[in-house]
């Protein structure tokens, strides 16, 4: 315990072994503390005026006086928390016995809250009364999330059955369905308010307060729309991609990497245009009035827009060819333009996007850490309850039962052992931190070994030869040229003598099949690995498919449709999956895709979002422009191409697909060039452009940045655990020849003991024996 001035500095000191962990703000443990010391039943709506100790109680930061300077920080010793603890012993008020034991238990109720924000790395500053929690655990249930995000998506989807649209739903249904949604994410954002409190959503969480304006925004255009009979345009269409935005704090934190990486990009990509509008002037410079076309580099603006479609790869020849057929000496600047712009500035431009990116989420990783830690810390002081700095284990079994209701004592005495190295039956915060990170928030993974059921060298050396996967592989292969040939080879006429060959081919690669996967259950265990689990889920469906549609392909009646075939072969097809499975490297692929598939739906979801908002934006510009009958397209390259049928804004699937075909950078000048013909103004290209270098330059290089960085990480846990594996295979050799040698050492004692105990148990039934004869 120390005792200072409310209003002194405190410095950690960096030599203590202990600052070598960080905490952020501690307004989580005085909000936390205040709670503690305040009547259970007054904390329903939080501080109220009735309790002057509460309402006008000193923050944390007050009373050690560290103000703003220490809270921007981030960064708190944890001997601060022992002088809070002083400040909050002095304050404490005496109970009886009756109380404490009331008490003791919201303590452990809330430190199991605690514990629950740190494994989902969510804000720990929320209401800790007890309608408070059971609202709070409610909002963040598995059911509750789940119908958040559905109702996301289906006012997100609604778009395809509202005007303009090909598949047309009527206002009535369309309003009550969007009138629904917009109700349920409404109280969501109530329930948050009412959980975290009105001034913590003022002031650090103003997420809710956008989700309120958006969901105005958006009644008030239902509305509108209503009026109208659904046939007018949504305006606000595209500010229901901040739902999905909205959504969690993992998207949180991933938009805020996203904009942080775009806000640091933007000086780079305004110098490459830079670059290109310098070029262009060089362009014109050279090549103005030089070639047979009358229009060829005499324009500054379409110079500059050509230079761009030069740098994204699309119309090359045509752009250069005029100034080529004149002179092939124009070749070197076309050359020099790309070379320094495409190959250099362009690969830069991508390095810079991952050094961002890896900053930006080491920010926020950082910052989850810094929350994780902070909400432990509130945790560890809740349950230790005589503020000794220490936890027993009846402390800690109670806690660990709380977070995990299926734990035995077994495991939860194991788990309290393995980090009390000094066997004090004790544990401190740094202990505790351990044993949290192992058993509870899922840093070591404890693996489950199968027995074999049977054992056989031979076979599982036969098994593992490179030989025998690369046959496997091949007849993979061959199983899907088959699958080829029939579908090729048949007609809506299938012959019997075709089906009885492909009957016969069919079973013989399925059966090969099913012996290799049934040899590596029996051999490594059933379903011991996830790649073997795999096999077994393709096997069946494939047999599945076999034994319900052969009947009808290779039934009474020489003919089948061949749309039953084609769907026969669909399941066939699903064995050649597991060429993904068939070896260690495609294993370690699969398995490292597998690993990173959560991450990769959300940036999934940030593509969607962005190709959303410009097929939003591009919808309310280019509505009814890009038509055949729009004289001001006659001649164009998009009229050429015959781009009317899916390249234009005229309804919302439409929109959705031309905003992909822009993403791909296929011949979308022909597009863009199309628009400002449309809408007879060159200012339409903004549209393309910011699309360009928002869609493609940073959020596709932001996927291929995480990637990068997601791969070294799976790459080098992969790596960890093979050790691990490799590790506990040699100790379980050492412990069977262990065995082994203390058989050949005891085995003659074994002997000698198993001897004396038959000649004692003889001579102890040798009196039965004289007793029994002397009675016959």
């Amino acid at each position: 315990r120390h005792t200072m001035d409310p209003h002194d500095g405190v410095t950690a000191d960096p030599s203590d072994p202990v600052h070598q962990h960080v905490l952020p703000s501690l307004d989580v443990v005085a909000q936390a503390r205040t709670y503690l010391d305040a009547p259970g039943d007054q904390l329903e709506e939080g501080p109220v005026s009735s309790q002057p100790h509460i309402v006008h109680k000193p923050t944390l930061e007050d009373q050690l006086g560290l103000g703003e300077r220490m809270v921007n920080k981030d960064k708190l010793d944890y001997k601060l928390m022992e002088l809070y603890d002083a400040v909050q012993d002095q304050q404490a008020a005496h109970t009886d016995q009756g109380q404490d034991i009331t008490k003791y238990a919201e303590r452990l109720d809330w430190a199991a809250a605690l514990v629950d924000d740190a494994i989902h790395m969510r804000d720990p500053k929320h209401r800790m009364d007890r309608a408070s929690l059971r609202i709070y655990r409610a909002y963040h249930s598995r059911t509750a999330r789940a119908l958040v995000l559905v109702t996301v998506f289906t006012i997100m989807l609604l778009a395809y059955f509202e005007f303009p649209t090909l598949y047309p739903l009527p206002i009535s249904a369309s309003a009550c369905i969007e009138g629904l949604c917009l109700a349920i994410l409404a109280f969501d954002g109530l329930i948050q308010l009412r959980v975290y409190g009105s001034s913590y959503i003022v002031h650090e969480n103003a997420w809710v307060l956008g989700r309120f304006a958006v969901v105005a925004a958006n009644l008030v255009d239902l509305i509108w729309a209503c009026t109208h009979g659904g046939s007018t345009q949504r305006y606000t269409r595209m500010l229901r991609c901040y739902y999905l935005v909205d959504y969690n704090d993992s998207t949180h934190d991933l938009c805020k990497q996203v904009v942080a990486t775009f806000s640091n990009m933007a000086k780079f990509i305004l110098g490459l245009l830079c670059y290109m509008f310098i070029m262009a002037i060089i362009a014109i410079v050279l090549f103005s009035n030089t070639t047979d076309q009358a229009d060829y580099m005499t324009n500054l603006f379409t110079t500059f827009l050509s230079l761009i479609e030069l740098f994204t790869t699309d119309n090359f020849p045509d752009i250069m060819f005029p100034a080529y057929r004149q002179t092939r000496w124009s070749a070197l600047f076309f050359i020099v333009y790309l070379g320094l712009g495409l190959y250099l500035g362009f690969n830069f431009l991508i390095a810079l996007v991952y050094a961002n990116f890896k900053k930006a989420a080491i920010k926020e990783a950082t910052h989850n850490h810094i929350l994780r830690r902070s909400a432990l810390l509130a945790s560890f002081h809740m349950i230790d309850s005589d503020h000794s700095g220490q936890i027993d284990f009846e402390e800690w079994s109670e806690l660990y039962k709380k977070v995990c209701p299926t734990a035995s004592d077994v495991e939860s005495r194991a788990c309290f052992e393995s980090v009390d190295k000094d066997q004090s039956g004790y544990i401190d915060l740094e202990e505790f931190f351990q044993l949290c990170d192992s058993f509870i928030l899922g840093v070591e993974k404890r693996k489950i070994y199968f027995k074999p059921l049977f054992k056989s060298k031979l076979l599982k050396r036969l098994l593992h030869h490179v030989v025998f996967e690369v046959m496997m592989n091949l007849i993979i292969l061959a199983n899907g040229i088959l699958v080829v040939h029939t579908i090729l080879s048949a007609s809506p006429v299938y012959s019997y003598h075709d089906q009885l060959m492909y009957a016969i081919y069919d079973g013989l690669f399925l059966g090969l099949f099913i012996l290799e996967v049934g040899l590596k259950n029996v051999v490594w265990g059933f379903a011991s690995t996830w790649w073997l689990k795999v096999d077994i889920i393709l096997l069946s469906l494939s047999l599945l498919g076999k034994i319900v549609f052969q009947p009808f392909v290779f039934g009474g009646s020489p003919l089948a449709p061949l749309a039953v075939v084609r769907v026969g072969c669909v399941f066939s097809c699903l064995r050649l999956l597991r060429i993904l499975t068939s070896s260690k490297g495609l294993r370690f692929v699969t398995k490292s895709a597998a690993k990173l598939a959560p991450t990769i739906v959300q940036f999934i979801c940030i593509i969607f979002v962005v190709n959303y908002f410009f097929a939003s934006i591009g919808t309310l510009a280019f509505y009814g422009k890009l038509v055949r009958d729009n004289p001001r397209l006659e001649g164009s390259d998009y009229a050429e191409m015959d781009f009317f049928q899916f390249a234009h804004f005229n309804d919302w699937t439409s929109s959705t697909l031309t905003i992909f075909h822009l993403m791909v950078v296929d011949d979308w000048a022909a597009t863009m060039h199309a628009a400002m013909l449309a809408v007879a103004s060159d200012w339409a290209c903004i549209f393309f452009l910011v699309h360009y270098f928002t869609g493609v330059i940073v959020i596709l290089n932001l996927v291929v940045a995480f990637i990068i960085e997601a791969v070294i990480v799976v790459t080098s846990q992969t790596d960890t655990e093979d050790e691990q594996d490799e590790t506990m295979q040699e100790g379980l050799n050492q412990v069977k020849a262990s065995i082994r040698l203390l058989d050949d050492m005891f085995s003659h004692e074994i002997e000698e003991i198993e001897k004396e105990r038959t000649i004692t148990s003889l001579q102890d039934q040798l009196p039965l024996l004289k007793d029994h004869k002397i009675a016959h």
